[in-house]
């Protein structure tokens, strides 16, 4: 590849031979044009950050197997599936444990302190009250062990602690004795980094922080990595760095000597740098990542990474994991225009990706999922983390699932988030958003067209600062549906908040937020054609503080009725206003704020329009037919319904449905719908959507639902 890019230039196309590439790759200098890029097609060449591990193992203790290497490793695969640090308690990827904070971490007490933490079980639900904190008992059976009880000396082990709400430490346990429930950790967070040192110890060091976050709240969450003690179960593994022993107990307790086993070496498998105008298309990363550097116009293109970041607590590192970065030091570049589209990210232990002074960045149509699970941090980012002194990002037409840290989705100043399906974020942590905007990203940002649902935080934020020291404007949130969070809120002032159904939230559905002391502010701020259930200035209050701010006009609330009850099938996610529905041309365009565009004769409440041929259908779309209304496997769906998906725009379709899956039937397109009635009450279907493709067809996976 080296020799290669020495003579390629502007149109040049460069063909990758099929296998797998060990060393690291550099692109500098390369010079394509905008109109002719320097295109280097992967043929699903995999660049890889992993070393074979060949070397005999030999029984160590039980299931537990060992062997030495000669090249430090901090992740481990068999047979190309990622093995779990050794951790207390346990938690796997592949069945979803590590995602659950309730089962796979253990709870700081109330009356831990900095520097000392306090173990005791999770609960399911903490109310916080004036007359003293309410509890709810996690089911029989779940995180029942204690630390005393677990006969573990933790001396000397990392532990991962969410004691900053929407921040996480990795520090070394200083002092414990086996059989207690109390250890000690350093106050001294240099191994961090400096921000996170410097949060620590203005954060927790300082003021009523943890007092009010730690002991009212009781967030403080914690587990345990980096000693072999803690290797106990299947899956899992650890590294003696001083010996350079990799001790593993392999799944279904295999000998490692009949597996493949592999661990990772590298963080960065490709660089670009000081480079213009090339994609990189057809390429697969595992185990190791790619970073951009003073570069413009660099595209990367059905691109597969899996695994390719990861933290090397196993070797002692204490900072966040290393991921795909795009960085610009170089103030000629006033924009950079750089894109990953087409292309699945997933499985880390950090961030998807970093954007750093980028400007112009196009995120579009990609698969992300499984993103950070200890969620060490810099001092303020998100699971896509585009806000560091970038701006103009167009993050659209992405399907985002299943996070760790506090904010999910987070872009720059005058971005566009739009098209997106978002869910299972926030799990890890406390506070945040799947969607959050910080203060100084807010102007000319617009949220839109987005379906984001199913998580614990909020929805939608725009965010704010306590003592509204700096307060966010002109931002537009429009057209999203939010469901089954816990709020979605607008801080700042001048906001545009129109056409949106939000419902099912656990605190209010939308605040529109009045307390100016925390950056509510709003008097200028606009509220319109909203269908929401709950409407309201604040999560909770006296009825004065729960009036609403600024101009609020033409909105729909539980207060004038049942809101879902105007759209034809919200709970299998269609969205549409049903036809005889009041809410269908009752909406206002009278806006300083936004241009609000319709069909009919005026614009509907809610986030559709009635009569619109073609539905919005958020989410990433891949080589098959996707995003299924009714939702795979919803209940209770209507007896006459629209079948609907996300639909390349030039493709055909062939669409089939039966009550079972080895008998469907073909359904005919009408007036650009798929169109059934008569379905029996009661009963599964089942249907199947074929895309065609110049000729070519692809049969698509096959959905189900049960009519109510």
């Amino acid at each position: 590849m080296k020799k290669a890019l020495t003579v390629a230039k502007a149109g040049s196309v460069i063909e990758l031979g099929e296998g797998r590439y060990h060393s690291p790759q550099i692109i500098d200098k390369a010079k394509g044009t905008e109109d002719a890029p320097i295109v280097i097609k992967g043929n699903k060449a995999v660049f890889d950050g992993t070393v074979a591990i060949d070397s005999p193992w030999v029984v160590h203790q039980g299931n537990i197997y060992k062997t030495q290497v000669r090249t430090p490793v901090w992740q481990l695969f068999v047979d190309g599936k990622m093995v779990m640090s050794a951790r207390w308690p346990n938690a796997q990827f592949h069945d979803g444990s590590v995602w659950d904070m309730k089962k796979t971490w253990r709870h700081q007490a109330p009356e831990s302190r900095f520097g000392t933490l306090i173990d005791e079980r999770p609960y399911k639900h903490i109310e916080v009250t004036a007359n003293g904190n309410q509890y709810e008992s996690l089911p029989a059976g779940i995180n029942t062990q204690s630390l005393a009880e677990s006969g573990i000396d933790a001396t000397g082990a990392i532990a991962i602690m969410n004691i900053g709400s929407w921040l996480n430490w990795a520090q070394v346990v200083e002092s414990h004795t086996p059989g207690s429930n109390t250890f000690t950790y350093s106050k001294d967070f240099s191994g961090s980094g400096t921000a996170m040192k410097n949060a620590a110890d203005n954060m927790l060091g300082k003021g009523n922080f943890w007092e009010i976050k730690n002991t009212k709240y009781e967030e403080g969450h914690y587990y345990l990595e980096g000693k072999l003690a803690l290797l106990d179960s299947e899956n899992e593994w650890f590294f003696d760095k001083q010996t350079k022993t990799v001790y593993l107990w392999a799944p279904d307790g295999q000998d490692p000597n009949t597996l493949t086993v592999r661990g990772k070496t590298q963080t960065y498998g490709l660089t670009v740098r000081n480079s213009r105008h090339v994609v990189i298309e057809d390429v697969d990363f595992f185990a190791t990542a790619f970073t951009v550097l003073n570069s413009q116009g660099i595209t990367f293109d059905d691109i597969d990474a899996r695994y390719y970041a990861y933290s090397q607590r196993m070797l002692g590192a204490l900072t966040r994991p290393e991921t795909i970065k795009f960085i610009n030091n170089d103030k000629t570049l006033k924009t950079t225009n750089n894109t990953i589209k087409n292309s699945y990210l997933a499985y880390t232990d950090g961030p998807a990706f970093d954007m750093i002074k980028e400007a112009g960045n196009v995120i579009d149509n990609n698969l992300i999922h499984d993103i950070d699970y200890s969620n060490l941090g810099t001092g303020g980012e998100g699971s896509l983390n585009m806000a560091l002194q970038s701006r103009d990002i167009s993050f659209t037409n992405n399907t985002f699932h299943t996070a760790g840290n506090s904010e999910g989705v987070r872009v720059g100043a005058a971005s566009k988030v739009t098209g997106n399906h978002v869910y299972n974020t926030s799990l890890l942590q406390h506070d945040g958003a799947a969607i959050n905007v910080g203060v100084e990203q807010q102007a000319g940002t617009e949220i839109a067209y987005n379906w984001v649902h199913d998580s614990p935080k909020a929805g939608i934020r725009f965010d704010g600062v306590e003592g509204a020291s700096k307060v966010g404007r002109d931002g537009l949130v429009h057209h999203n549906v939010v469901w089954n969070t816990n709020f979605s809120i607008i801080k700042g002032d001048e906001q545009a908040t129109y056409n949106n159904v939000m419902f099912n939230s656990e605190s209010a559905d939308l605040v529109i937020f009045n307390k100016e002391e925390a950056g509510g502010i709003n008097h200028q701020s606009e509220t319109l054609n909203n269908l929401v259930g709950r409407l309201q200035g604040r999560k909770s209050g006296t009825p004065a503080q729960l009036v609403v701010p600024g101009t609020v006009m033409n909105n729909m609330t539980h207060q004038q009725g049942n809101v879902l009850a105007q759209l034809r099938g919200a709970h299998w996610g269609d969205f549409r206003p049903k036809p005889e529905s009041s809410i269908i041309d009752a909406g206002t365009t009278d806006s300083r704020l936004s241009e609000i565009t319709f069909i009919g004769n005026a614009p509907d409440i809610g986030a559709y329009e009635a009569g619109d041929a073609t539905p919005w259908i958020p989410g990433h779309q891949g080589e098959k037919a996707s995003n299924p209304v009714p939702f795979d496997h919803a209940t209770q769906v209507g007896l006459s319904i629209d079948l609907m998906f996300k639909q390349h725009e030039h493709d055909q379709y062939k669409v089939y449905m039966g009550t079972t899956a080895s008998a469907m039937q073909k359904v005919e397109r009408i007036d650009g719908m798929y169109t059934v009635t008569g379905l029996q009450p009661q009963t599964p279907y089942y249907w199947r959507v074929d895309r065609v493709q110049d000729g070519k067809v692809t049969q698509g996976e096959i959905w189900t639902f049960s009519t109510r």
